[in-house]
């Protein structure tokens, strides 16, 4: 039912376009830009009829369906590259087959230059509204009254971002897996990573695991070497990954040198440090040294400032010119 609607409204919009430039002839639709819209179009009906059957709905009288879901997975539950299913679903929502509506929320985030939370907006998915019997008379499209509400009658996130981060399960890492990982390829699994974000946390599928490098090994850290070994193994995540665990991080320095009261301060440093590392200037080696004589001086002397004396080391091996002051990070503040 969705082909030939999609075929005449696509073909009129390439008409108008043509004409607006003065061109002149008739325009053709290109068979394998057809099959790829209706790929992606199967993907999102079967996510829809997935929710319906697992919410205990019955099919027979919907004509649209509404759920949220994050759109950068579509390449897990299609087979298709990540540019095939954003020309896709812009090609859907041209021809009125597919609405969307994108979720905000508030999160908080560490400003690497103050060391400090700060509350951004962020984007945590997408509502999407399908077509699942297409008509000539009517398009798809998605009503904000209809959309979750808080008591106050504001739009309520679909998703608590916050929360997801903590469990490492955001659109972020969604996509990273999309885009790294191959052994995730499969229609029939892929529709239901597709429609987890729509389900209650009991059915849903774990996107991205927590391994021991994060929380349960800072918590447990009792060294300097633990630490640094925490930091580079997330040289590899996204910028929001590795903000999480720098800030982890910056809490077990401070406990392990008992100053609580300079976290900020070792949020400051890790950062310049990761950075540089990221940007190919060593630090870690340094680093991890000059945070060990200082935990092997605080055994044998008392330390008012352990921060303090840390940055003496530092300095004194050129670090701080070479990295602290050089590297001046971006702030890594929006999902």
């Amino acid at each position: 039912m969705a082909e030939p609607i999609m075929r005449e409204r696509l073909l009129k919009l390439a008409q108008a376009e043509r004409e607006a430039k003065g061109r002149q002839g008739k325009v053709y639709l290109r068979a394998d830009r057809v099959e790829r819209n209706l790929t992606v179009l199967r993907a999102l009906v079967e996510g829809a009829y997935t929710l319906i059957e697992a919410r205990g709905q019955q099919a027979g009288h919907i004509t649209s369906y509404t759920y949220f879901t994050v759109l950068d997975v579509l390449p897990i539950a299609t087979g298709l590259s990540t540019a095939s299913c954003e020309r896709a679903t812009s090609d859907l929502r041209a021809c009125g087959l597919l609405a969307t509506w994108s979720d905000w929320t508030t999160a908080e985030f560490l400003d690497q230059e103050t060391g400090e939370k700060v509350s951004t907006r962020a984007r945590t998915g997408v509502w999407v509204c399908v077509e699942l019997k297409p008509n000539a008379h009517r398009r798809a499209v998605i009503f904000p009254s209809e959309l979750p509400r808080d008591e106050a009658g504001r739009l309520r996130a679909a998703r608590d971002l916050n929360a997801d981060r903590r469990v490492g399960r955001t659109a972020w890492q969604a996509r990273k897996e999309v885009r790294e990982s191959s052994s995730l390829r499969g229609r029939e699994g892929g529709i239901q990573y597709l429609v987890q974000w729509a389900l209650s946390s009991a059915n849903r599928i774990d996107s991205v695991k927590r391994d021991s490098l994060t929380s349960a090994t800072l918590a447990s850290a009792s060294s300097p070497q633990e630490l640094v070994w925490s930091l580079q193994a997330v040289m590899s995540e996204h910028p929001q990954r590795r903000g999480e665990v720098i800030e982890e991080a910056a809490h077990a320095l401070a406990r392990l040198y008992r100053d609580t009261r300079s976290v900020e301060h070792y949020c400051r440093v890790l950062w310049r440090a990761t950075d540089a590392e990221f940007e190919g200037i060593p630090a870690f080696r340094q680093l991890e040294a000059a945070m060990l004589r200082t935990l092997v001086t605080m055994q044998e002397i008392h330390l008012h400032h352990p921060g303090g004396y840390l940055m003496k080391q530092l300095e004194r091996a050129g670090w701080t010119d070479s990295v602290y002051r050089k590297t001046r990070p971006p702030r890594w503040g929006s999902v």
